[in-house]
């Protein structure tokens, strides 16, 4: 599971909340926004107010952004991020991200542009 590959690769430290399949029932999984919300609210203690951003390499991970942002009524902003260097082709899709990023350091300005 996620838990154990960031542990076993010396990676787990920066991560304040890790929500994997495990932790979800089969029907709140992506891209349902239960996950997402969970996540937040670990962090945060609550998940209004607040501007997110869910990067991702499926069309399944912009909906699931689109579907925090409208289970949250509003009161939060969630920026979705294609990570298209991974071979991902997010002009096919049908739910289209906020942002694309086709490098690694593409994605890291589109990070820099909102902290």
């Amino acid at each position: 599971n996620i838990h154990r590959v960031l542990s076993d690769n010396g990676i787990s430290a920066p991560f304040k909340s890790i929500i994997g399949y495990d932790d979800v029932s089969n029907g709140h999984q992506k891209p349902d926004a239960y996950s997402g919300i969970k996540c937040v609210e670990s962090i945060f203690g609550h998940a209004e107010n607040r501007q997110l951003m869910y990067i991702g390499d499926h069309e399944a991970d912009t909906q699931f952004a689109r579907n925090i942002e409208q289970q949250l009524g509003g009161q939060s902003k969630v920026i979705a991020v294609a990570a298209a260097y991974s071979g991902a082709m997010p002009e096919h899709w049908s739910v289209q991200p906020d942002y694309v990023a086709r490098t690694v350091d593409e994605l890291f300005s589109i990070i820099a542009q909102h902290t």
